[in-house]
Formats: C-alpha cells, sequence, structure tokens
C-alpha cells in the first residue's frame, strides 16, 4: 500500500469512528453497494455491515430513507396488495420538508427536492386522481346491468357503501388527524 492509499484508510477509519449514531442511510448505502476487490471499500464494507447489525439487534433501524421490506405496519399493506396509488400516499410523510438537509460528501440543501410547495402539490394530485378513478369507477358500475352479473353489482354495492362510509368519516381533517 503506498504513502497516498495508507492516508485515504486511515481518513477513512476516522471518519467511520465520527459516524453518528443516528443516521444508518450511508452505511446502508455502503453496505450493499460495495462489491469491489480494493481493501479500503472492503474495510467500509465490513464496517457498515457490522454496524447495520448492531443497529438492528438495538431496534434502531428508524431512518426514513431507507426501504425495509418489513416496516412495521407497512407489511400488511403491501401482503393485501394495494395499488401502486396507495402505496405512494404512504411514503408522503418522507418528502417535503423545506428545512430538510441532506447527508452525502457535505451538507446540503436541495430545495427542487425537499419543498413544501411540491409536497402539497402532489397530495392535490392524487386526490384529483383518486376523484376522477373514483368517477371512471361510478361509471363502470353503471354498465353492469345484465341478470348474469347480479353477483358482481352485489359486491360492487358492497364496496360502494364501505367507501361511502370511509368517506364520511375521513371527510374533515379533525378525524383525519385523529386516528
Amino acid at each position: 500500500m503506498t504513502s497516498s492509499e495508507a492516508e485515504v484508510h486511515q481518513k477513512q477509519k476516522t471518519i467511520r469512528s465520527k459516524i453518528s449514531s443516528e443516521a444508518i442511510s450511508s452505511p446502508e448505502a455502503t453496505n450493499s453497494q460495495v462489491l469491489f476487490q480494493e481493501k479500503i471499500l472492503e474495510d467500509a464494507k465490513n464496517f457498515s455491515a457490522k454496524y447495520l447489525k448492531k443497529k438492528r439487534a438495538a431496534n434502531e433501524l428508524l431512518d426514513k430513507w431507507i426501504i425495509t421490506n418489513d416496516l412495521p405496519g407497512k407489511q400488511t399493506l403491501y401482503s393485501c396488495g394495494l395499488c401502486s396509488g396507495c402505496h405512494g400516499m404512504l411514503a408522503y410523510p418522507d418528502y417535503g420538508g423545506e428545512n430538510d438537509v441532506w447527508i452525502g460528501k457535505t451538507l446540503y440543501r436541495m430545495p427542487y427536492m425537499t419543498n413544501d410547495v411540491y409536497l402539497e402539490l402532489a397530495k392535490l394530485d392524487y386526490n384529483n386522481c383518486q376523484a376522477m378513478h373514483y368517477d371512471e369507477w361510478k361509471e363502470e358500475i353503471q354498465s353492469i346491468f345484465e341478470p348474469e352479473r347480479s353477483l358482481e353489482r352485489l359486491a360492487w354495492a358492497k364496496t360502494t357503501a364501505l367507501l361511502q362510509i370511509l368517506e364520511s368519516n375521513f371527510k374533515d381533517e379533525e378525524t383525519r388527524k385523529g386516528l
């Protein structure tokens, strides 16, 4: 190993010792993407793997930028097979926030990515899309008139009644926030 490589290796160790105990996104990314045959990368991979195992053992893998398959509460939604729009709605809390600071090689703000205006527009767009699909669904229901499709009409009616119940309960913002 040359002297410059040794310096880089030493800096890497110093940086690793200063990693915040709160952030796990960077080690997770390092661990999942480092597959090269260089010593410094191998050390980074080993460190991040050990760090993530320690965090998992302490049940501290709570970072909004990590996507895991077993997030409490979300696993059931994935197994129910909800539409992709519903999954998108679940991700809204992770975006926005004008005061978010991103951590990379440096700390920086991303005004075009973490912007409360864009978050609000995304929510409005989602609601408009949902309303449009709801109207299309009503039109589809009206076209089912054949006698042999009576069970289908019954299923549509039950689903519509359930939607009306949910819609009336979530109409005002106070009720939504209360849940």
